[in-house]
Order: structure tokens, then C-alpha cells, then sequence
């Protein structure tokens, strides 16, 4: 064991991930990792003074049951965008004139 190693990370079991580690398996944020946690959607297991770690298993469940919750959840962010854009009202040219102006950095109309 190194200086800095902590000595609880062996006693970790091998099925039980850090928050980063989490946010890559499901693509997604280490903040929605912490949010997930936080709203009790996914269970979190402290090890040590700092150490948060979360099993796979309850990582994988609570992705299937919230799976909104990162983009990789069902690969269905872009379906998503697509159906919302889809339903979204035409831009009338009101609008489109003003979005222009900003868009070339103009102040206001």
C-alpha cells in the first residue's frame, strides 16, 4: 500500500464504484450522480471519512427505473430533443427578426 492509498479501499467490495466512476458507466454527469443520491433515487455507501461508493447493481436498477435521468439511459436524449422540437410552435417572424438581432450581437429591438 502506497502513502497515500487509503487502507478501507481494500475491504471495498470489487462490485462497488466511485461517484466518477458511476457518472461514466451511465454517461452522465458526476452532479447528476449527486443529485440521484441526494433525492434517495440511488443508494450511496460512505467508506471512510470521505469516500462515497455505490454499487453497480443499484446504479443499473435505478437507471432503468428513472431512465431520464442520463442521457445513455436508454440512448433516448436525442429521441427526445427530436419529439420536442417536433411539437414546438413555428417561430413567427416577430420572432425570428429578433433572434437574428441577437445572433449578430445587436442590443435590443
Amino acid at each position: 500500500m502506497g502513502p497515500f492509498e487509503d487502507p478501507l479501499e481494500s475491504l471495498v467490495p470489487t462490485n462497488f464504484i466511485t461517484k466518477q466512476a458511476a457518472a461514466e458507466r451511465a454517461s452522465c454527469s458526476i452532479k447528476t450522480i449527486q443529485r440521484l443520491i441526494a433525492a434517495g433515487t440511488l443508494p450511496a455507501y460512505k467508506v471512510g471519512a470521505r469516500g462515497v461508493r455505490i454499487d453497480v447493481d443499484e446504479l443499473d436498477a435505478a437507471l432503468r427505473q428513472h431512465p431520464h435521468s442520463c442521457s445513455a439511459a436508454g440512448g433516448r436524449l436525442a429521441e427526445h430533443v427530436a419529439a420536442v422540437v417536433a411539437q414546438a410552435p413555428a417561430l413567427t417572424p416577430a420572432q425570428r427578426d429578433r433572434i437574428a438581432v441577437l445572433l449578430r450581437g445587436g442590443a435590443s429591438v
